[in-house]
């Protein structure tokens, strides 16, 4: 038998079941909630600690900078970025950035005095700090403020050097000293005078304060040919008598400063008879002199 039910009925029918609905899925949540919680109470919290690499620091003690060096240590590798703090007897005295892992400071440690110089890295988020020290005596008070002399050479001569850097006359080399407020043990050096050819002398010379400092000039490439080369004609006679007209050269040589040309002109004056033939030969040293030698030869007409 079919019961026709009210629509106030099935409404109230329809609320029951969704209350029933709602309360199996609030269930269910909670119920995948623990077992979450549970897993979670099982599995332990676990912390992974990543090390800054290692670095050391070399520290070097020049006359008027401190310089620090700082590189990683096996295995780690790179170039450590950061802060050098320099510091002296535990005084500060200036902080400098890395730049390619060096870092530099003017300082110069006084004269007559023991000091601790210290370069400490303060490291950074991937590199460990690091540090060195040195302990340094500065110089004497003799050495601090004895200033070094001077000396150079001026070299003079009655012709000028040519472009080759060679000198055809007698060569006189003055020395020029400043004694830098102390006397010079013995004096300036006394002005040399080269009165031979040289091919690539040198000249050396010395002195020294009464207080130790020294200096020193050396002339290099000294270049003197005080000679001329020697030219003549050759393959024909000195007043020979030719058929034809001879083919002759030039024939030099110099042994200090070398040839640098050798030319041969030929000049013809014809006569009634036969023919008057002059050979010139004209010859260039390296020191530029030049020197001509003539032969005068005849051919038949």
């Amino acid at each position: 038998m079919r019961r026709l039910l009210s629509a106030r009925t099935l409404l109230a029918l329809a609320l029951v079941a969704g209350v029933a609905t709602t309360t199996s899925a609030g269930a269910h949540e909670r119920s995948r909630d623990m077992r979450a919680r549970s897993l979670a109470q099982a599995q332990p919290e676990q912390t992974v600690t990543v090390s800054a690499a290692a670095t050391a620091t070399v520290l070097t003690v020049g006359a008027t900078t401190l310089t620090a060096q700082v590189a990683a240590l096996a295995p780690s590798d790179g170039t450590p970025s950061g802060t050098v703090v320099f510091s002296v007897e535990g005084r500060t005295l200036g902080s400098v950035p890395l730049t390619a892992g060096v870092a530099t400071l003017a300082y110069a440690v006084p004269a007559d005095i023991t000091e601790t110089l210290t370069a400490a890295y303060t490291g950074s988020s991937d590199y460990a700090s690091s540090s060195a020290s040195q302990t340094v005596t500065g110089p004497t008070v003799e050495q601090a403020f004895v200033v070094k002399p001077t000396i150079r050479a001026v070299l003079r001569s009655r012709l000028r050097r040519n472009r080759r850097g060679w000198w055809h006359t007698i060569v006189r080399v003055r020395f020029v000293c400043d004694r830098a407020g102390s006397m010079i043990a013995g004096g300036c050096p006394k002005p040399v005078v080269i009165r031979h050819s040289v091919r690539n002398g040198s000249l050396t010379r010395r002195i020294r304060t009464i207080a130790g400092a020294s200096a020193s000039v050396t002339v290099r490439h000294i270049r003197i040919d005080l000679g001329a080369p020697h030219v003549r004609v050759v393959g024909v006679r000195w007043h020979g008598h030719y058929r034809t007209l001879v083919h002759a050269r030039c024939l030099a040589r110099d042994r200090v400063s070398g040839i640098v040309s050798c030319r041969l002109r030929v000049h013809v004056r014809r006569g009634a008879a036969r023919e008057t033939v002059t050979y010139t030969a004209t010859a260039t040293s390296g020191a530029g002199v030049v020197r001509s030698a003539s032969v005068t030869a005849y051919v038949a007409g």
